[in-house]
């Protein structure tokens, strides 16, 4: 009995990673990265892809000393097997984040961030374009809130239906309640970039309410609650319309 390995298939993630800081603490990022294989172990839908590239920059900004701004956008592209025709599909994908915050001089220190995250999605995978952007690699999870159910800006699968490319805006504020409780409030709206004819892009929204509580200096208390309001979307894809709710309690220690 023998065995071959076909090293094409393994999954691999090469690249390189640049920063440069600047003036009133100002920050430019540039990176490149060539990903085999690894998409499609993340997502049951993932695309097969042999030549997946990804070409970003991220520039942060303090025009105050209270504000920042955030920009990263992020383009794709490349070549991914076509199950249906045996051949290449072409990549043209693209997506990123701008997010805009404030920390206010006030008591309880209050701090207030709006941010806009976005992936293009794909309606048609038959037409030789790859369109729907692959970003968990690439982008901050807090974007997409704490119950996962949109994992990230490549979409959703709901019932038998694919919402394709996802856009999202966050509102979220902090508040320092004592010197050792901190309060945060997140809320996020999803829209689908791309989802079959018939169906409404309105995927839902989420609000996030968490605590954490310093112990001492080295063990805190984390504490959310999080509940996902579901759009019509579900409805119409899996004939049921029910909420989600998400909660935990954990001990965090650092050694």
């Amino acid at each position: 009995m023998s065995f071959t390995s076909n090293k094409a298939e393994k999954p691999g993630l090469y690249g390189f990673y640049s920063s440069l800081s600047g003036a009133k603490e100002s920050v430019w990022d540039l990176y490149f990265f060539y990903n085999r294989n690894f998409f499609r172990y993340l997502y049951d839908n993932g695309a097969n892809s042999p030549r997946f590239f990804t070409l970003g920059t991220r520039f942060v900004l303090k025009p105050l000393e209270k504000l920042q701004v955030e920009v990263e956008p992020m383009y794709q592209f490349g070549s991914v097997r076509s199950p249906e025709e045996g051949g290449n599909d072409q990549i043209r994908t693209y997506g990123g984040h701008v997010d805009v915050s404030y920390n206010f001089a006030l008591p309880l220190e209050p701090s207030l961030m709006v941010s806009y995250a976005f992936g293009t999605g794909d309606a048609n995978f038959s037409d030789n374009t790859y369109r729907e952007f692959q970003g968990t690699l690439y982008n901050d999870s807090p974007l997409f809130g704490d119950t996962s159910l949109i994992p990230d800006l490549s979409g959703v699968d709901i019932g038998d239906i694919r919402a394709s490319g996802m856009k999202i805006f966050t509102i979220s504020s902090t508040l320092k309640l004592t010197p050792k409780l901190s309060f945060s409030l997140d809320w996020h709206h999803f829209t689908a970039d791309k989802t079959p004819n018939g169906y409404t892009k309105t995927v839902g929204c989420e609000a996030d309410l968490f605590f954490a509580y310093e112990l001492s200096e080295k063990v805190s208390i984390l504490a959310s609650a999080n509940h996902f309001f579901t759009a019509n979307l579900f409805r119409q894809a899996t004939g049921k319309k029910k909420d989600v709710d998400y909660f935990y309690l954990q001990t965090q220690i650092e050694f």
